[in-house]
């Protein structure tokens, strides 16, 4: 059974001069928090991936730490705060390995909303994880988990 797991990014500090926007204090802590719930809860995905924008970045690697996934950690295309979720949503149909996203708002939303089917996107706080779980009957929800 192949398990994805959505993770929004920590939170972040507002945009400066060249608009990086790195994690807060209290958005690296959350993030550890995060991480050892899914160290405790048997999160343990083959690799994670990022949109390469930076607070995603460093939430993936704080995650990447704490779970080493034997494929490591990278950014990929796709998962800016408003790439389109059905290319995601098609490759996760059939990605053999489990996966962990960390990316953005409104992309999560609407890529759990296609895994799902329901038709209505879901929110997600910053550090929150949502895990699913895939079948021949497509995907399920099977926990979420956020440090607030």
């Amino acid at each position: 059974m192949t398990r994805v797991h959505l993770v929004r990014h920590g939170e972040a500090a507002p945009a400066s001069g060249g608009g990086e926007r790195p994690l807060t204090d209290a958005g690296r802590a959350d993030v550890g928090r995060l991480a050892r719930w899914c160290a405790a809860n048997g999160v343990r995905p083959e690799s994670i991936v990022h949109s390469g924008i930076l607070r995603a970045e460093q939430t993936a690697r704080i995650l990447s730490d704490a779970l080493d996934p034997p494929g490591g950690v990278r950014a990929v295309r796709g998962l800016a705060p408003d790439d389109d979720p059905s290319t995601w949503a098609e490759e996760l149909k059939h990605e053999p390995a489990s996966t962990m996203l960390v990316a953005h708002m409104p992309l999560l939303g609407e890529l759990s909303e296609l895994l799902l089917g329901t038709g209505a996107a879901t929110s997600f706080a910053t550090a929150q994880i949502a895990c699913f779980e895939r079948d021949a009957g497509g995907f399920r929800l099977t926990a979420t988990w956020s440090p607030g």
